[in-house]
This record gives C-alpha cells, sequence and structure tokens, in this order.
C-alpha cells in the first residue's frame, strides 16, 4: 500500500475487529428493537454438523412487518455438547434472552421432526402437549420419499451403484479429467437428507 497509496494507513486486525464488534452491537440493538415492537413472532431452528463432525445449532425468526414476511438469523451456536433434548432447550432459551424475546410472543417453532428437537420444544414451554412445535414439511417429504425409495429394491441398488460410480469419479482425478473432456456436466453426489438430490 505504501507504493499504491502513501497516505492511507491500513487498520491493525485489533482495530478491525473492535470495529466489527462495534458494528454488530449497533446492529444486534436495531434488530433488537424491531422485535420488540412485534407481538408474535415464529422460530426455525435446525441441527447441522460440518465435515469435522462439529455441530452447529441455527435460529431464524420471522415475523410480519409492514404487511411483509420478515426473518432474521439470531444465531449459529457452537454445540459444545451432546444433544440432549434439555441442552437443546436451554440453549434455545439462552438465544431468546439474548434477543429479549418473551416465550410468550413465540407462536411456532419448524424443526425437523427428531425426538430430541421435539421434546427440547416442549421443554422450553414447560408443556408436552404444546401446539407450538410444528414439523417442518420439507423434512417429512425427505422421510416419506427414502422410505419409498428404500421399499424398492431394485431403485436402492440402481442408487447405491451410482453412489459408488460418483464416488470413484470424486477420488481419481485421472477419471475426472478423461470426464471432462467428454462432458461438461458435473457428477453430484447424493445427500441422503435432501430427498431431491437423489434425481
Amino acid at each position: 500500500m505504501n507504493v499504491t497509496s502513501p497516505n492511507f494507513k491500513i487498520p491493525s486486525r485489533r482495530d478491525i475487529s473492535r470495529r466489527l464488534e462495534g458494528k454488530y452491537k449497533l446492529f444486534q440493538d436495531l434488530f433488537k428493537n424491531e422485535l420488540n415492537k412485534v407481538k408474535y413472532i415464529s422460530l426455525t431452528m435446525d441441527i447441522w454438523t460440518d465435515i469435522h463432525t462439529q455441530s452447529y445449532l441455527g435460529v431464524t425468526v420471522h415475523f410480519e412487518k409492514n404487511s411483509k414476511l420478515a426473518s432474521g438469523l439470531l444465531g449459529v451456536i457452537d454445540l459444545q455438547e451432546r444433544h440432549t433434548s434439555q441442552y437443546i432447550a436451554d440453549t434455545l432459551n439462552e438465544v431468546c434472552k439474548q434477543w429479549d424475546i418473551s416465550l410468550e410472543n413465540i407462536t411456532a417453532i419448524v424443526t425437523d421432526g427428531a425426538a430430541n428437537i421435539t421434546k427440547a420444544v416442549d421443554l422450553l414451554f414447560g408443556n408436552p402437549n404444546n401446539k407450538r412445535h410444528i414439523p417442518c414439511f420439507a423434512h417429512t417429504l425427505n422421510l416419506v420419499a427414502q422410505n419409498a425409495i428404500s421399499s424398492v429394491t431394485d431403485l436402492s441398488l440402481l442408487i447405491n451403484n451410482v453412489i459408488s460410480i460418483i464416488t470413484w469419479f470424486k477420488h481419481s482425478v485421472v477419471a475426472s479429467d478423461e470426464l471432462r473432456k467428454v462432458s461438461n456436466s458435473k457428477l453430484i453426489q447424493e445427500v441422503p437428507t435432501r430427498w431431491n438430490s437423489t434425481f
């Protein structure tokens, strides 16, 4: 930078971190104020694991603003313990407290149908018969599709063979190079939790 713009001083890592934290706090306060004006909100949450087997809980908020749906990310929490219902409920409760969200204002929580998450929602509201948990339709559809596929033996065998072929190409540089010479299309590996990745 001294050559291109000698008068420009590059901020230090500490200065950039401080500025980012300041901006985050500013936007967090603005979003909190926005949420405080809303009477009814819904949440969505999901747990996923990265390639290093570290698990995260993602929580989003949804509400009506000026007759339109508004959404925001409340957090991506690094899960440090087993995914027990109590731990998930406590973690979600902390997220709500961090954003000043009253449990009374939550009309629904959309999640996958996993038993530990369903029970976590029950624990959060202190009622095993609460009507605020809504299973995600896409997750339910995925389970139906997986069940249908696995019940057809020939189809399951075909899918497993295709998976093996794609895996072989993914692990062979030579084979991948040859494939690129004959086709511009890319091979897509199936993601078992996404039913439409099979097709």
